[in-house]
Protein backbone atom coordinates (compact mmCIF):
# COMPACT_ATOMS: atom_id res chain seq x y z
CA UNK A 1 0.00 0.00 0.00
CA UNK A 2 1.25 3.67 -0.99
CA UNK A 3 0.66 6.45 1.52
CA UNK A 4 0.62 10.14 0.49
CA UNK A 5 1.87 12.65 2.37
CA UNK A 6 0.47 16.20 2.57
CA UNK A 7 2.75 18.35 4.50
CA UNK A 8 3.12 22.21 4.98
CA UNK A 9 4.65 24.50 7.44
CA UNK A 10 3.91 27.14 9.47
CA UNK A 11 5.40 29.11 12.32
CA UNK A 12 7.06 32.02 13.78
CA UNK A 13 10.70 31.69 12.40
CA UNK A 14 10.30 30.87 8.83
CA UNK A 15 12.77 31.15 6.39
CA UNK A 16 13.47 30.33 3.06
CA UNK A 17 14.94 27.26 3.49
CA UNK A 18 11.79 25.66 4.50
CA UNK A 19 9.15 27.91 1.91
CA UNK A 20 10.50 25.45 -0.57
CA UNK A 21 7.11 23.66 -1.73
CA UNK A 22 7.00 20.51 -3.45
CA UNK A 23 6.73 20.96 -7.25
CA UNK A 24 3.16 19.49 -6.99
CA UNK A 25 1.47 21.99 -4.44
CA UNK A 26 -0.35 24.63 -6.66
CA UNK A 27 -1.32 26.61 -3.25
CA UNK A 28 -1.67 27.35 0.14
CA UNK A 29 -4.42 28.81 1.98
CA UNK A 30 -4.01 29.45 5.36
CA UNK A 31 -6.37 31.83 7.28
CA UNK A 32 -6.16 33.76 9.68
CA UNK A 33 -2.47 34.81 8.19
CA UNK A 34 -1.76 38.10 6.59
CA UNK A 35 2.05 37.79 6.07
CA UNK A 36 4.99 35.26 5.82
CA UNK A 37 5.45 34.01 8.26
CA UNK A 38 2.17 33.34 9.29
CA UNK A 39 2.25 33.64 13.73
CA UNK A 40 -0.65 31.92 15.21
CA UNK A 41 -1.47 32.74 19.11
CA UNK A 42 -2.75 30.45 21.40
CA UNK A 43 -6.80 30.34 21.71
CA UNK A 44 -7.35 30.53 17.95
CA UNK A 45 -8.36 28.56 15.12
CA UNK A 46 -6.85 28.08 11.83
CA UNK A 47 -8.13 26.93 8.51
CA UNK A 48 -6.00 25.05 5.78
CA UNK A 49 -6.18 24.47 2.45
CA UNK A 50 -3.25 22.74 0.24
CA UNK A 51 -4.37 22.59 -3.65
CA UNK A 52 -1.41 20.07 -5.15
CA UNK A 53 -1.41 17.23 -7.58
CA UNK A 54 -0.84 13.82 -6.50
CA UNK A 55 2.44 12.38 -7.75
CA UNK A 56 1.64 8.54 -7.26
CA UNK A 57 -1.93 6.62 -7.07
CA UNK A 58 -2.62 6.07 -3.53
CA UNK A 59 -5.37 4.66 -1.07
CA UNK A 60 -4.57 7.21 1.68
CA UNK A 61 -3.58 10.53 2.44
CA UNK A 62 -1.40 11.45 5.94
CA UNK A 63 -1.36 15.47 6.47
CA UNK A 64 1.51 16.47 8.66
CA UNK A 65 1.93 20.33 10.50
CA UNK A 66 5.19 21.13 11.18
CA UNK A 67 6.28 24.37 12.99
CA UNK A 68 9.72 25.94 13.19
CA UNK A 69 10.77 26.46 16.66
CA UNK A 70 14.24 28.34 17.77
CA UNK A 71 15.22 27.49 13.62
CA UNK A 72 14.16 23.79 14.07
CA UNK A 73 11.02 22.08 12.20
CA UNK A 74 8.97 20.48 14.93
CA UNK A 75 5.82 18.13 14.32
CA UNK A 76 2.76 18.96 16.08
CA UNK A 77 -0.10 16.76 16.30
CA UNK A 78 -3.00 17.02 13.87
CA UNK A 79 -6.47 16.09 14.96
CA UNK A 80 -7.13 14.45 11.84
CA UNK A 81 -3.90 13.24 10.01
CA UNK A 82 -6.01 11.12 7.95
CA UNK A 83 -6.54 13.09 4.70
CA UNK A 84 -9.07 11.04 3.46
CA UNK A 85 -11.41 11.73 6.59
CA UNK A 86 -13.56 14.93 6.47
CA UNK A 87 -10.69 16.57 4.20
CA UNK A 88 -12.80 17.51 1.12
CA UNK A 89 -10.52 14.57 -0.74
CA UNK A 90 -12.54 10.70 -1.37
CA UNK A 91 -9.49 8.47 -1.84
CA UNK A 92 -7.87 6.82 -3.46
CA UNK A 93 -6.73 9.42 -5.15
CA UNK A 94 -4.97 9.20 -9.04
CA UNK A 95 -1.61 10.49 -10.07
CA UNK A 96 -1.80 13.44 -12.44
CA UNK A 97 -5.21 14.34 -10.70
CA UNK A 98 -5.33 17.31 -8.89
CA UNK A 99 -6.91 18.17 -4.87
CA UNK A 100 -7.77 20.11 -2.46
CA UNK A 101 -7.11 19.36 1.20
CA UNK A 102 -8.49 21.07 3.79
CA UNK A 103 -8.73 21.10 7.86
CA UNK A 104 -9.17 23.12 10.67
CA UNK A 105 -7.09 22.64 13.95
CA UNK A 106 -6.88 24.70 17.09
CA UNK A 107 -4.04 26.39 18.44
CA UNK A 108 -3.60 25.24 21.74
CA UNK A 109 -2.12 26.60 24.43
CA UNK A 110 0.51 23.46 24.89
CA UNK A 111 1.89 24.82 21.63
CA UNK A 112 5.62 27.13 22.47
CA UNK A 113 5.20 30.37 21.35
Amino acid sequence: MKVATVRYTFGRGLDNQYNKAPSNIKSVNISPCSDNPCIFHHNTTVKVEVTFTAQMNSSSLKAQIYGIVAGIPVSFPMPNPDGCNKSGIACPISQGSEYTYQSVFNVIPSYPD
